[in-house]
């Protein structure tokens, strides 16, 4: 999955927990999620040197993609858990940004790997267990007709929208 679907399926995820009143916040703080997600959302990809990020941190991502290749710690439940805790520790605790562009970065991070369990490839959710989890249903018609999936998403935002507005005026 190349970056612009990854930003596109970011901001929808964004998009449909604010809109399904998923937790109940300001829109500052909505926007504080939104920006971390967007900052976070290609960091999985950094386990390959030739991804948007891994070209930006070249050292780095050869690094983890000789040791582990492309699609595996990077892309596992493991880092999720290792990726929360560092930021947590660094961001959380020193008081560097708002509390909830910490939660829009852990959210950008889950987003990328639930987008590219539409792929064909899959995701190993498990590693170092080499099962790929996916979305079957979905992943091939993703994969064909993002842009067509990407609009039907939008679509179902907006009606989702218009039921609850609808809900809280009556």
């Amino acid at each position: 999955m190349n970056i612009d679907n990854h930003i596109i399926f970011n901001v929808i995820s964004i998009f449909i927990l604010r809109n399904i009143n998923f937790i109940s916040i300001s829109y500052k703080d909505w926007f504080y999620i939104l920006l971390g997600s967007l900052l976070t959302c290609m960091l999985p990809d950094i386990d390959h040197p030739c991804s948007f990020i891994g070209r930006r941190f070249r050292i780095i991502s050869k690094f983890i993609y000789n040791i582990f290749g492309h699609r595996k710690i990077t892309h596992s439940l493991l880092m999720i858990l290792i990726i929360n805790f560092i930021f947590k520790k660094l961001i959380l605790n020193l008081n560097l940004i708002p509390y909830y562009i910490y939660h829009g970065m852990v959210i950008g991070y889950i987003n990328h790997i639930i987008a590219d369990m539409f792929t064909v490839s899959g995701v190993p959710l498990l590693w170092p267990i080499n099962i790929k989890f996916k979305i079957p249903l979905l992943y091939k018609i993703f994969y064909k007709f993002n842009i067509i999936i990407i609009y039907i998403l939008i679509l179902l935002i907006l009606i989702i929208k218009f039921i609850f507005l609808r809900k809280n005026y009556n």
